[in-house]
């Protein structure tokens, strides 16, 4: 069932807020971003595609979004209220969210409610985050024409809150890693699809990378889309850092995340080598990642050197740095055959772990793959 369109003012261009409510965009349906509106299109699709979205965010065991004191208690409960909720410590961002879900699955038209396009609530700290930071990309304050986003409304902020979910990729102690989708997006049905394709499989690695050498997530998320059968090299988002803590919270950092030429350099082989190419690389990086976790960064050392060896070698093309990784390659092959210290034994056991047999002969197989780089 279509419905005339509702549109709705987004934040502007600039402002953290914006990116997570355009995250949320295209991963529902009935909704789409035109300009610097939100426009909904179709309530019933909104509303299941919205179900299916938070059914996601529970699988993956999605908690509450950074909140301050005065967060609960000017905004989060206050949008409870007017969702129909009794707003208390037990009650999550989930809960809000599903609650949103059942009032517009329970319209069959004009299913935002008035009252939450037009009441507007001082915005969560979460997203305002920009505020605190400045110079970085996306994330200045405008120099002309600043526009305040010190309140929005409460469908805007609710839709935003879905974003922050949906782009959350874990913590540690003390950063809070986001990823979000590459700004321009084209509105073309099947654009957002082949976006949205990509994030999602950059979202699964960087679950397991956050916080790990530059090198590893670039190597883990080009060999993932190519065994995932993307044969171009992609911008796969942004890495937003943020630090929780106290009264607000601070960007960090946002670095890019592209394949950097590795999706080339690996489907370069031809298939099925490229297959096989790309899951040996991932299958390293997740073990230089265990590694490092485990504090242990002698082996780690030297794959984060093939990595950072192979991404010079896909932009350069200059033959020292593949010589450099496939020399690290056979040392490790040597090392595991013959030395028995700690170090050797953990890496060798920790391949054997991911699925490995024989990790020796595994790692000369893999040396050999990059040999075949020279001839392409």
């Amino acid at each position: 069932m279509t419905v005339t369109n509702i549109t709705i003012q987004l934040p502007p261009k600039g402002y953290i807020s914006r990116r997570f409510i355009e995250l949320s965009a295209i991963s529902l349906i009935g909704v789409k971003v035109v300009g610097d509106e939100l426009v909904i299109t179709n309530c019933v699709d909104l509303g299941e595609s919205l179900t299916a979205v938070l059914n996601m965010l529970e699988r993956r065991n999605s908690r509450n979004i950074f909140q301050t004191g005065n967060d609960r208690r000017y905004v989060t409960n206050k949008i409870a209220l007017h969702l129909g909720l009794n707003p208390g410590t037990t009650t999550t961002t989930l809960d809000i969210l599903k609650a949103l879900s059942n009032i517009i699955k329970g319209k069959a038209s004009d299913c935002i409610p008035k009252d939450l396009i037009t009441t507007q609530l001082t915005t969560l700290n979460i997203l305002k985050a920009n505020f605190y930071e400045y110079g970085r990309t996306y994330l200045t304050r405008p120099d002309e024409e600043y526009i305040s986003v010190n309140k929005l409304p409460i469908i805007t902020q609710l839709l935003a809150i879905l974003g922050v979910l949906i782009a959350d990729v874990g913590r540690d102690e003390e950063t809070h890693y986001y990823l979000l989708p590459p700004e321009g997006i084209s509105g073309e049905a099947q654009a957002i699809q082949d976006i949205l394709k990509i994030y999602n499989q950059t979202h699964r690695v960087l679950q397991d990378y956050r916080g790990m050498p530059n090198v590893l997530i670039t190597l883990g998320v080009a060999s993932s889309l190519v065994k995932a059968g993307y044969e171009r090299d992609v911008i796969a988002g942004e890495l937003v850092g943020i630090q929780e803590s106290g009264n607000r919270a601070t960007v960090r950092f946002v670095e890019p995340i592209s394949t950097e030429g590795l999706i080339s350099l690996i489907n370069s082989v031809g298939m099925p080598s490229s297959q096989r190419l790309a899951d040996s690389l991932k299958v390293l990086c997740d073990v230089a990642i265990n590694l490092l976790r485990a504090g242990r960064s002698s082996i780690a050392s030297i794959v984060v050197k093939i990595a950072s060896d192979l991404i010079i070698y896909s932009r350069t093309k200059s033959p020292d740095f593949l010589y450099s990784a496939i020399s690290l390659l056979r040392r490790l092959s040597d090392e595991i055959r013959m030395s028995k210290s700690e170090p050797i034994i953990d890496f060798k056991g920790r391949l054997m772990e991911l699925g490995v047999e024989r990790p020796a002969d595994w790692l000369l197989r893999l040396t050999n793959l990059l040999i075949h780089l020279m001839e392409c």
